[in-house]
């Protein structure tokens, strides 16, 4: 299914199914509530081309591709993969987060179950505030493209999380 329209009251929910929100260059798609997936196991595939202005993303499972900016990413599971445009505020709660772009994240919160994976593009990006990990969380930078990041460790040690950086940058505690 491809999708356009440009209510600002447009809410889209693909449980199981294929869809192209904006897909094709040009085109233009406002959603203020994306829900995809329905869990773990879910076979939905969605895409947000670069013409989607979204505001609030919910991702349960699949597979999630975006492509500009929204304020409130939350990701349950599933992998997603965000290219260009600056979220707001990204919560990897669960599943894998793919960060493929230059796109800035304002603030990053990765859960028990989350990983952040920025190993799959090469443009630089930035994480304006503290990145927050919970006990399990992954945060995977091996190139260094975030550049000098701060973290905080909430309710754990920082045996309880995984975190793989660059050589020759600045990492923080908090």
């Amino acid at each position: 299914i491809l999708f356009l329209g440009t209510a600002a009251t447009n809410v889209v929910n693909n449980i199981a199914g294929d869809l192209g929100l904006a897909f094709y260059p040009g085109e233009a798609a406002t959603i203020a509530t994306l829900r995809h997936g329905d869990g773990p196991g879910s076979v939905a595939n969605t895409y947000c081309g670069t013409g989607c202005t979204l505001t609030t993303v919910i991702c349960n499972g699949g597979t999630l591709f975006t492509s500009s900016a929204m304020t409130t990413a939350t990701q349950n599971g599933g992998v997603w993969s965000h290219d260009t445009g600056t979220v707001t505020t990204a919560n990897v709660l669960g599943g894998a987060w793919q960060h493929l772009g230059g796109a800035t994240i304002t603030t990053l919160t990765v859960g028990s179950g989350g990983k952040f994976d920025a190993s799959k593009g090469v443009a630089t990006f930035a994480i304006t505030n503290t990145v927050q990990l919970y006990k399990g969380a992954e945060f995977y930078d091996p190139q260094g493209r975030s550049g000098n990041v701060v973290f905080k460790l909430n309710n754990c040690t920082l045996a309880d999380v995984k975190i793989t950086l660059a050589p020759n940058k600045t990492y923080t505690l908090s």
